[in-house]
This record gives structure tokens, sequence and C-alpha cells, in this order.
């Protein structure tokens, strides 16, 4: 255990690795069945979030050895992740225009009877969401993960030793419907020496990443290189939740500065996925011709999110890491390093 875990840690609270795994593989077919059951904004939102915390999970079975079978793991779990991250982008398109269709929503309600100025993008918006819609749909109903589970108790049983016990059925919430289902519990060391091994890797190499990009972000950075910074945070911040799930530490402080400011970078990135949504739909010498009076209307919403761009810009970036995040992860590390050769 690190050195900074609470003293009296509860035990029963604490998860695997594997029952980490299994419980976000079951949260993931529930908000699957729930967009292709509602195609809820909500759902899309949750099923794309948990795409990301699933990969966070199944990186901690990868491994850098060259034997054989760390490369047949790595491969394994590789095919997986690379679902995952198809998944989510086929679900992209759909869950931008959501967040498009609310901000001209919130700008409307703002705007009072100047709100019609909106409708021309907004019917654009929402005859495109129609389209995504089926589109994700189609993808996601000949995709499924139900063998997910299937797929990683093979890898723990033939390859790292580590089971995946089941001993007797608990009733879970499913987060997307509330329903309750039976999941299998799962036995076996909250952090394993290859685990820890694997954390302290990815801890060093996801916070030292963040820094970089954090400290060398500018209001004027072009915002390719701005996102990459809520990318990392990102990264950084699914690998800290997973780790405080298995109560390797205490770092709730740490993890609302990053939820925080992963918040306020997206906050930015909307406004610049808007406003290029707009530019590039307008640009259209078609689209100009039948809609001239709309295209203006269109290119004043433009210039109106970016002058609400310019200024959040201008106070987040450069975004500087508040030094207990140094201090934590640099501890972790240690730990976990500790742990991997003990």
């Amino acid at each position: 255990m690190p050195d900074n875990a609470p003293p009296g840690a509860n035990e029963a609270a604490r998860k695997t690795l594997n029952e980490i795994l299994v419980g976000q593989i079951n949260t993931l077919i529930g908000y699957r069945r729930g967009v292709l059951e509602s195609g809820e904004p909500d759902a899309i939102h949750k099923l794309r979030v948990t795409t990301r915390r699933l990969q966070a999970s199944l990186d901690m079975l990868q491994s850098e050895s060259d034997d054989e079978r760390a490369h047949r793991v790595n491969a394994i779990i590789k095919k997986l992740k690379d679902r995952l991250r198809r998944s989510r982008r086929k679900l992209a398109n759909l869950r931008n225009t959501d967040v498009f269709l609310e901000m001209l929503a919130d700008s409307t309600r703002k705007s009072g009877r100047r709100g019609k100025r909106y409708e021309l993008f907004a019917a654009i918006l929402r005859a495109r969401r129609d389209r995504y819609d089926e589109e994700s749909r189609a993808y996601l109903k000949k995709r499924d993960f139900d063998d997910f589970v299937e797929i990683l108790d093979r890898v723990n049983s033939e390859f790292l030793n580590d089971h995946l016990t089941e001993t007797r059925p608990s009733e879970v919430a499913d987060e997307s419907s509330g329903a309750k289902e039976k999941a299998r519990r799962i036995s076996g060391p909250a952090v394993s020496q290859r685990v820890a091994a694997r954390a302290a890797e990815r801890l060093d190499e996801r916070f030292r990443e963040f820094q970089r990009l954090a400290l060398a972000s500018h209001p004027g950075s072009h915002p390719a290189e701005l996102h990459q910074v809520r990318i990392a945070a990102k990264r950084l911040r699914y690998l800290l939740e997973l780790l405080s799930m298995m109560q390797v530490g205490e770092f709730e402080k740490e993890l609302r500065w990053l939820r925080a400011v992963q918040e306020k970078i997206g906050n930015w990135h909307d406004l610049h996925a808007i406003e290029e949504e707009i530019i590039g739909t307008v640009s259209r010498r078609s689209f100009m011709r039948e809609h001239l009076a709309g295209s203006a209307e269109m290119l004043a919403i433009a210039a109106n999110f970016r002058s609400r761009r310019i200024p959040l810009a201008r106070n987040l970036f450069p975004i500087k890491p508040p030094r207990s995040l140094a201090v934590v992860t640099n501890r972790l590390v240690k730990a976990l390093r500790r742990e991997a050769h003990a």
C-alpha cells in the first residue's frame, strides 16, 4: 500500500482490477442497450465515457515484457481497446451534434425573441442528428460487448494465472436503467505485482505527458494542440480514478482539480468546434447560394461564439497543475514500484 493510503481503509470497499473490469463491462452493456432503446443524449455520453474508463482499466493488463505470453496478452487487449475506440468514434458526431443543439438552445433562451436567428442552424443540426442516430444504432446493433468478460476470463486463466473466479451472484444497480442484474463478484488481490508495475509506468507517463502539454499551452496555440491537453487530462484522471477504486491512495482533491480543468477545456473546445461547424457549413457555395441571408446570420452566430471563446482561452491557458498533483503522483509511482518488486 502506498504511503498516502487512508488509515484503516475499508477492505470491503476495495475493488480488484478484475472486479472493476467486470463492473465496467456490465455498465457498458447497459448503456449500449439504453442508446439502442432511446437514443438519449445522456446515454450516448455515458457510453462514450465508459469506453474510456474501460480502456484505462484494460491497459493495466498489458505489459512491456518481450516474452511470448506478454505479446499474446497485449495483442488480445489491443483488439478489445480498438473495439471500444471504434464504438466511441462512431458516436462522436452524434454526441457533438447533441452538444451543439444544447448550446443553441441555451443561446436561444438567453436571446429571447432574437432566438429566431438560430432556427436555420438548429434545423440543419436536427436533420444531421437523425442521420447520425440511424448510423450509430445500425453500428451498435451489429456490435456488442457481451463477449468481453469471456475473453478476459480466458486471458487471465491461460496467461496471467489470475482467474476471474465467480463466487456467488450479487445484485448490483445498472446505472443506465436503474434495474438490478446478476453480476459476477471477483476474488483476487486488489493490486498484484504485475498490475502495480504497469500502473507505476503508466501513471508516470500520463502525468509527465499532461504536465508537458499543460505548461506548453498558450491562448494562441493551435486548437488541436489545446485539445490534446484535455485528452491528456482525461487519461491521467481515469487512471487515478482506477487507482482510487483499488484504494491505493487518497487524492480526491487532485481528482476534483482534474475534472474542473477538463470541463473548462471542454467548454472552450465546444465553442471552437461549433464555430468550425458553422464555417464549414456556410463555406459550401451551394448552401450559401440557397441560404444567403441565413448564411449571414449563421456567421454572426459563429462570431458570437468566438467572442466567448477567446477570453476563455486567455483566462485558461497556460494551465498550471497544482504542486500537490506532482507530489501525489510521484508518491504513488514510488509506492507502486515498491509493490511491484515486493
